[in-house]
């Protein structure tokens, strides 16, 4: 199971990641969800920004959660 990210800016909405394939590394993901948003204090628009998505794959005692960075610029 992959996952899309897309981001809505008021009226605009544009796909940020889309997976066609998914990384065998990445295991059996059940879940993925958004972490967060990181951006550095000085940047004034989002294309600087980096989304952090948890990935939920299935481990030895349970779920286990890793993470993926995705940047926001174009």
């Amino acid at each position: 199971m992959g996952y899309q990210l897309t981001l809505s800016e008021g009226d605009n909405t544009r796909s940020v990641h889309d997976e066609t394939s998914i990384p065998e590394s990445r295991g059996c993901a059940q879940e993925y969800r958004l972490y967060g948003v990181v951006q550095p204090f000085w940047a004034q628009q989002i294309d600087k920004a980096v989304a952090i998505v948890a990935v939920y794959p299935g481990g030895f005692e349970g779920p286990d959660r890793r993470f993926i960075a995705v940047p926001l610029g174009r």
